[in-house]
């Protein structure tokens, strides 16, 4: 534990004295330091993705679900938006800015509903 505190401490010394050396990393690695932003004109053009006709189609067609039933959202690996180019829809209506990602496509599994971000 001691030594992982110290490598934290001195990459932190190494970024903060030499922050060139994380950009050729990430350069390098072909690593997005921040996700590109999803405009709203780009996410009006998500005709695949779930909108809420879609969303109120599959609440009628599960009417037999309690309103207790709890909804699910797959969780995205951060490489989605490094490697593949996956762009996020900020939110600025609170203190922080929020970053979304269309959902793609929802479903029921057993008890849940799963709400998916992939295919």
């Amino acid at each position: 534990m001691v030594i992982k505190k110290v490598i934290e401490k001195l990459l932190l010394l190494l970024i903060t004295k030499y922050p060139y050396l994380l950009e050729n990393v990430i350069e390098a690695n072909n690593i997005k330091a921040r996700p590109e932003i999803l405009t709203q004109e780009e996410l009006n053009n998500y005709d695949d993705h779930l909108s809420l006709g879609k969303l109120r189609k599959f609440v009628n067609n599960n009417n037999d679900l309690p309103d207790s039933t709890k909804i699910l959202i797959e969780r995205i690996e951060d490489s989605y938006y490094k490697y593949n180019g996956w762009k996020v829809f900020q939110s600025d209506d609170s203190i922080d800015i929020t970053e979304y990602h269309p959902a793609r496509c929802i479903y029921r599994y057993r008890e849940n509903i799963h709400i998916d971000l992939n295919y």
